[in-house]
């Protein structure tokens, strides 16, 4: 494909000298949106791929032949970003009968469009549960963890530019996220003491979803270290019952 060669053309010169493409199953999008997509016909039933603009869908291990249709389904229908229709695809297989072994696991990756000299640096998503009863369903709670603490490192990059507001903003989306984690809420705190609305600081050390103490903690330990206001009746105040 780095010489020009299609999807097609990639994935036929790939079986040509695998002896065991019978036991392939194998999918090829290329820049131009092209798909090939190849099932053995030795993958264990039932097995099979769909082919879309732009996507392949591919499952094996099935209870029936119809998922593949169904996750292609899903995907078509779905919104959302594109890891968001990734999941609605696998939970459309999972509603047409899934794994006939049971469920398990689950994964998710998502790269970004850009070259990077670390491939690492260019996942967006990369998420794996490995042994649960509900994976989709986990798969879905740390994915929408994935979304927050995202927001996180994004309201850093805006405050190493000086953009409180855009900071402030992507902070909002963290907490919604992260009702229960301490980071986001202790910086919004800060955020609101450096622009003096003490009032709404107060609110959102009261409001805070997770242990309170904890997050009390955290205030007292980061003002001895200077990276919160090292204001003793500052602390008293937003900390008040």
């Amino acid at each position: 494909m780095r010489s020009g060669c299609s999807a097609r053309e990639t994935l036929d010169a790939l079986l040509v000298i695998d002896a065991d493409r019978d036991l392939r199953q194998v999918a090829v999008v290329d820049a131009e949106g092209e798909v090939a997509a190849h099932t053995g016909r030795a993958c264990v039933a039932e097995a099979g791929h769909v082919e879309g603009l732009g996507f392949s869908v591919q499952a094996n291990m099935m209870l029936n032949d119809t998922v593949p249709a169904a996750m292609k389904e899903a995907y078509v229908r779905g919104d959302g970003d594109f890891a968001e229709r990734l999941v609605q695809a696998m939970e459309g297989a999972q509603r047409e009968g899934g794994d006939f072994r049971g469920v398990q696991s689950a994964g998710l990756v998502v790269v970004s469009g850009d070259r990077h000299a670390r491939p690492w640096e260019g996942r967006v998503f990369h998420i794996r549960v490995d042994d649960h009863a509900e994976p989709l369903a986990e798969l879905r709670r740390l994915l929408d963890l994935a979304r927050g603490y995202g927001a996180m490192e994004r309201a850093m990059e805006r405050l190493r530019v000086l953009d409180l507001e855009g900071a402030e903003g992507q902070v909002a989306e963290a907490i919604a996220r992260l009702p229960r984690v301490i980071e986001p809420t202790l910086m919004r705190v800060a955020l609101l003491v450096l622009a003096q609305r003490l009032a709404e600081a107060r609110s959102c050390v009261r409001s805070f979803g997770g242990d309170r103490a904890l997050l009390e903690l955290a205030l007292r330990r980061h003002a001895a270290t200077g990276t919160f206001p090292a204001d003793q009746a500052l602390l008293a105040e937003l900390l008040a019952p």
